[in-house]
């Protein structure tokens, strides 16, 4: 199931909370601002808990390492399952 924003950045927290999923990935542009990304990571950590990332876009910068300063393990990278948990 995806799970997306608010068109003015919000987090529905009580709704994405309430899924009780059993699994929580986010699925993160690399091409974007680190701290953009970031903050939005936090945002969703608020509400519940996250396991891991699915990374898009890393062939498309210079620096998708970047993706792992949000300290959650890289699932799934571009469109290949990821053969390490960081970049």
């Amino acid at each position: 199931m995806a799970f997306g924003l608010g068109a003015d950045g919000t987090v529905r927290a009580p709704a994405l909370a309430e899924l009780k999923a059993d699994q929580v990935w986010l699925v993160v542009d690399a091409t974007r601002k680190p701290s953009d990304t970031l903050a939005w990571t936090r945002k969703v950590g608020w509400a519940t808990h996250t396991d891991a990332l699915a990374v898009l876009n890393s062939q498309n910068t210079l620096t998708p390492q970047s993706v792992n300063e949000l300290g959650l393990p890289v699932g799934w990278l571009d469109d290949r399952q990821a053969t390490s948990t960081l970049l």
